[in-house]
């Protein structure tokens, strides 16, 4: 690696950087990669991209073609994660997402104006999805100074939401599967099965469950609003999803509509990227108030752009139903999963 610095191992390494962007053409996901690299290497290179987003010191240190800055980038790699920027990996392996993540980590923290940060992540999370990526920056989590003065980022990360999002999935269908088998639950008041699920959540020992928090703004706007479960990490307690609960025993668009658009908007100030609706069906035709909510759901107005279709997911019982919503908030992927159980 040390020869980076020779500069006729320099050319060749740039010359094999551009061949290598065509390769594996049946590869989906390396095609996938090198759309967004050439997309994403382009545009931070423009000269007004340059100028708006990125600090004085970082615009007087390089120059307006991204081949011209390797020897820069590899010297604030040393410095930053005490190791040099893969570039002959590159050249020789094709690019992986581990060093997308780790130059766009870098260049977030380190060269982008503070007041700028957003906007940046905003851009770079449009190019991301564009080419089918998973991860997307993260700035949601902000905790203010004791000062008041400025904003600190506390946990700027690349979220794998199909991770955190599938163990999750599993958790609550899980627990709501074995209420539905325990006679206990049959016919008892809602605070209840909240209480069945709540407690559910905790057995599994992943995460801190809030229950009746006072967290948000209610419909009114006047006061904090309560959700019925908030879902929080077990270390740091940074939310994970909003968890809203309603009995349903007829197809009440008002109600359904309250509960919908308060988990999504209301109860959700720092726009926590997981929302679950429970539904905890009690009528004794359940197909046909399943088929009734199915039309009805399709056909919601959101308070998001939805980003993928209205979808049902298949539970492989009759008495469960589960779709999931996919939307953008603010330039960000947001999930919303509503189940429905027959609990009556």
């Amino acid at each position: 690696l040390k020869m980076i610095n020779n500069s006729f191992w320099l050319e060749r390494m740039l010359w094999m950087v551009n061949c290598i962007r065509f390769r594996n053409v049946n590869d989906t996901y390396k095609d996938d990669m090198n759309s967004f690299w050439i997309g994403f290497t382009t545009w931070i290179s423009q000269k007004n991209v340059r100028e708006n987003l990125f600090t004085e010191e970082y615009v007087k240190l390089t120059g307006e073609k991204f081949e011209q800055n390797i020897s820069f980038y590899n010297t604030q790699y040393r410095m930053y994660y005490e190791k040099e920027y893969p570039f002959l990996k590159i050249a020789t392996r094709g690019m992986e997402e581990e060093y997308i993540k780790d130059f766009l980590k870098i260049m977030y923290e380190l060269w982008v104006k503070k007041d700028r940060k957003k906007e940046f992540a905003a851009e770079v999370n449009r190019r991301l999805r564009k080419d089918n990526f998973k991860i997307q920056i993260s700035d949601t989590y902000i905790l203010q100074d004791a000062n008041n003065e400025k904003d600190t980022l506390i946990n700027m990360e690349f979220v794998q939401d199909t991770t955190i999002r599938i163990e999750l999935q599993k958790d609550v269908y899980t627990i709501l599967k074995n209420m539905q088998g325990n006679s206990i639950y049959r016919g008892v008041k809602e605070n209840l099965l909240n209480d069945g699920f709540r407690d559910g959540l905790k057995n599994t020992r992943r995460y801190q469950v809030h229950d009746q928090t006072r967290h948000g703004q209610s419909e009114s706007g006047k006061e904090s609003g309560e959700l019925d479960l908030l879902i929080s990490t077990k270390e740091e307690d940074l939310p994970i999803s909003i968890v809203e609960a309603l009995v349903l025993t007829t197809i009440d668009k008002q109600n359904l509509k309250q509960h919908i658009d308060k988990s999504l908007t209301n109860y959700n100030p720092t726009g926590c990227p997981n929302t679950i609706i429970i539904i905890y069906a009690r009528n004794s035709n359940y197909a046909n108030l399943m088929l009734r909510l199915n039309t009805y759901l399709g056909e919601y107005e959101y308070p998001y752009e939805v980003k993928e279709s209205f979808i049902e997911e298949s539970t492989n019982y009759t008495e469960s139903r589960h779709w999931k919503i996919d939307m953008i908030r603010s330039d960000k992927d947001i999930h919303l999963d509503i189940y429905a159980f027959n609990m009556p």
